[in-house]
């Protein structure tokens, strides 16, 4: 009767030896070198392969800080006789010190503000500023100069409070524009230099804003004008803004008064994070598990190889075969 295989069992040829010894030096080293190789190429060789930036979609938490400056620029209504006339502007602002730089000149009849919250998810959507001027009488409205302050947050992947601002300077007006409503709307788009930092661990490095860009009780002009609020503005590594000609529609309307409507919509942005050593870690493990294994196997051949041609002195334990 011709008889089976039922069960096997390898028999382990032992190769010993001391600590100070050869032998063990050349299996520490190839230990290391097992475990180490393949996280260097993992690492190193397909960096290109895993990005060091990855892209995070939010809806940023704005909020309107009720800072504002307002200011149009008139021009005489009557061109003929505009030699005999100057400028005249209308200012309005949140700023003590610009209010009371053009106290003689004219204010803002009315100054409206809300937030629309559609999908309600305590964020808000869209943002309205309404703003009632009257314009001096034999004047129309030649430009004007528009700045918001808000404050912008991300917290998705870390808490970031970016700086964000509606700056809208010289916006001309129709010649054929006396009186009436102007609508403005635009997107809160975001503006990055370069990508967010985000704390981890061992590592506190995060990303800062400068939020200063009109300093509180400041007594210097120049602080207040559109152009250095801009420049401040894009000082900062990342920062939220509108485009600078946003759509608008012209409503004439004969009265006594101008209205400006501004709508910002804020939509879901998204962000570019610099990605953390422990996130690229997470990304490259099954590459370095892949090449773990071929090193793995590889170094077990090589020390069988090795050790067998007694190419590196060490005591050979063979185990006995038992006859039965």
């Amino acid at each position: 009767m011709k008889l089976l295989t039922l069960h096997k069992r390898n028999a382990y040829i032992h190769y010993k030896h001391t600590i100070c010894s050869q032998a063990f030096a050349f299996v520490l080293l190839a230990t290391i070198f097992t475990v180490i190789f393949p996280f260097f190429i993992a690492f190193y060789m397909f960096n290109d392969i895993w990005s060091q930036y990855k892209m995070i979609y939010e809806h940023p938490d704005v909020r309107f800080q009720y800072k504002y400056i307002f200011m149009a620029e008139y021009r005489p209504s009557n061109i003929d006789d505009s030699n005999s006339y100057e400028s005249t502007v209308t200012t309005c602002s949140s700023y003590a010190f610009l209010n009371e730089l053009f106290q003689d000149f004219s204010e803002c009849s009315m100054i409206k503000f809300w937030e629309r919250d559609s999908d309600f998810d305590y964020r808000s959507d869209q943002m309205t500023l309404q703003l009632t001027f009257n314009p001096p009488k034999g004047y129309v409205l030649d430009n004007f100069n528009l700045y918001l302050e808000f404050d912008a947050k991300f917290n998705r992947q870390c808490h970031l409070q970016i700086p964000a601002a509606v700056i809208l300077q010289q916006m001309q007006v129709p010649s054929n524009f006396r009186t009436g409503e102007i609508y403005m709307e635009s997107h809160l788009k975001l503006i990055q230099r370069t990508g967010f930092h985000c704390p981890f661990f061992l590592r506190h490095l995060k990303s800062h804003f400068y939020h200063d860009i009109i300093p509180e009780n400041s007594t210097i002009i120049r602080d207040y004008e559109m152009v250095n609020i801009r420049k401040k503005l894009k000082n900062n590594p990342a920062y939220m803004t509108v485009d600078q000609m946003p759509v608008i529609h012209w409503n004439r309307i004969p009265s006594n008064d101008v209205t400006l409507n501004i709508d910002v919509h804020i939509d879901e942005m998204s962000g570019r994070y610099r990605t953390s050593f422990w996130q690229q870690l997470g990304q490259i493990w099954i590459i370095y598990l892949s090449i773990f294994l071929v090193c793995a196997y590889l170094m077990e051949k090589l020390k069988n190889y090795i050790f067998s041609r007694q190419m590196i002195r060490a005591w050979e334990i063979i185990p006995w075969k038992k006859i039965y």
